[in-house]
């Protein structure tokens, strides 16, 4: 595994200033959970001042995060719009197969009307801020097709330049040494099974998606634990946010199944397939049925996290 603290931050940062001098467009690298692993170059005004704001600092991040993940899903560049309005770009940065960080670009007005991903709602409370509408407007305009430019000529150089420089430390099989929660954790039965399926991941991250794949990676996730599931894509460096909705996703599905099988059960006591025609009625009714069911056990969910004090983030 690859630790995105391990990387030669001199290089990062030469070439990121040289290229946000070149470009005039801000640059910054950052890890796959959206803080920042080099130096800020070229930020705007309006774009300081908002990481600074107390209220909209954490919403920048989130932005950077999650247009490194959009970057991430297709291993390519990605060209969307902010939450605060502004056009940015991303290059996901892997190195020897690990996703380590992403490499954030932009911070202009576009010139011409283009239809972009909008990475995050807009989010337009700044605008009560006379300082930051200001700033805003002080944001310097660019056509899409130079915006275009810039993230091809961008794409280049760290596909060719800096992947290839990059100096890393593959982290050992055994963290115990390094981390002392895990020193004291106790031995699972499921270690070595977890420690088989990192170093697949390892050796076939970059490579094609075959149905062979598909069928292990079903298998890995039917009879793994799910708490040893989450510990896998946690050190497989999955990201966070990915992370979340993949135990979201879980829950849902044992909800869904759980109602169903109630309902169900329900309508067999009261001989609702006895023909066929109630049994296609039954079953309208179960579909009904299901939908309110499900969103009832997500406000009841809902309620459960706000009475935890719930922010945003699972304690994975």
């Amino acid at each position: 595994m690859i630790s995105a603290s391990t990387l030669n931050s001199e290089l990062i940062n030469k070439i990121a200033q040289d290229f946000a001098q070149a470009t005039s467009l801000a640059v910054v690298v950052v890890n796959i959970h959206g803080d920042e692993i080099s130096e800020l170059f070229n930020f705007t005004p309006f774009c300081q001042l908002m990481r600074q704001h107390p209220e909209h600092s954490g919403r920048c991040r989130m932005s950077d995060r999650c247009g490194g993940l959009e970057a991430s899903k297709k291993d390519q560049l990605c060209i969307y719009r902010c939450h605060a309005g502004l056009t940015d770009f991303s290059i996901p940065l892997v190195i020897a197969g690990h996703l380590v960080g992403f490499v954030l670009c932009g911070q202009v007005r576009l010139s011409n009307d283009v239809e972009l991903v909008d990475i995050l709602n807009v989010d337009d409370r700044w605008q009560d801020d006379p300082a930051l509408v200001q700033a805003f407007r002080d944001v310097p305009e660019m056509d899409y097709s130079r915006v275009i430019a810039s993230a091809d000529l961008l794409k280049l150089i760290v596909e060719n330049c800096l992947k290839k420089q990059l100096n890393f430390v593959v982290i050992k099989d055994n963290p115990s040494q390094n981390d002392p929660a895990q020193a004291s954790r106790a031995p699972s039965p499921h270690d070595g099974k977890m420690k088989k399926a990192l170093r697949y991941i390892d050796a076939h991250l970059s490579d094609e998606l075959r149905l062979e794949d598909v069928a292990a990676t079903l298998w890995l996730v039917l009879n793994l634990p799910f708490p040893q599931l989450i510990i896998l894509l946690k050190r497989g460096r999955v990201p966070r946010l990915l992370t979340e909705q993949i135990l979201l996703t879980w829950r849902f599905i044992f909800i869904l199944l759980d109602e169903a099988m109630a309902i169900h059960r329900a309508q067999t006591l009261r001989f609702g397939y006895g023909s066929v025609p109630q049994g296609y009625r039954s079953l309208a009714m179960l579909v009904g049925l299901l939908f309110t069911r499900v969103l009832l056990r997500y406000q009841q969910m809902s309620t459960a996290l706000d009475i935890k004090l719930y922010q945003g983030d699972f304690h994975l």
